[in-house]
């Protein structure tokens, strides 16, 4: 599921990341398990505050929540990836390892259900949107498809290819 980032200004040791489970809980330091499913982000901290506040003497902390999505096709490192929404979608991709050779970033699709969102996403790549400009959510898909023109070295091992074939074959023929 999704993730909060918890870091403390005062007490470092308490930095965590927890992952929230499938039932909508997550576990925490000093604290333990705790219900997230009604929370949106500030009402999160805010609980959280006064949770801390028990054990420790006026708590200063940060909260950012994370959310999974899946970067595939023409990336070095295909996968599911944690992300924040102040994170720019450039830097999703970077975090799969970039594109490959093949990779045509100008064309990346971002899908929600199956469905392409419409979004320009090479203006977003270059003008450095947030993902949550965007609107990104858990879940959604970033798809890197292939260029269509071969690369060079592509096109060097077709010629090369060519040119070993025609090479034996003027030879077998002018036996």
């Amino acid at each position: 599921g999704d993730a909060i980032v918890l870091k403390f200004h005062m007490y470092p040791e308490l930095n965590d990341t927890a992952v929230v489970d499938i039932d909508t809980t997550m576990e925490l330091p000093l604290i333990g398990r705790l219900n997230v499913k009604k929370f949106e982000v500030d009402n999160l901290r805010d609980t959280l505050y006064t949770l801390y506040s028990q054990y420790l003497k006026s708590p200063t902390f940060t909260v950012t929540l994370l959310y999974k999505v899946s970067v595939f096709g023409e990336v070095m490192r295909p996968g599911l990836y944690y992300v924040s929404p102040s994170d720019r979608v450039w830097e999703v991709i970077a975090r799969a390892g970039g594109p490959t050779k093949r990779g045509n970033i100008k064309k990346l699709k971002i899908r929600r259900k199956g469905e392409i969102l419409n979004i320009n996403t090479w203006k977003a790549v270059t003008e450095g949107k947030l993902l949550k400009e965007l609107g990104v959510e858990s879940g959604d898909v970033f798809e890197v498809p292939k260029k269509f023109w071969p690369t060079l070295d592509e096109i060097y091992k077709a010629a090369t290819t060519i040119a070993v074939i025609y090479t034996i074959y003027k030879d077998l023929s002018s036996q």
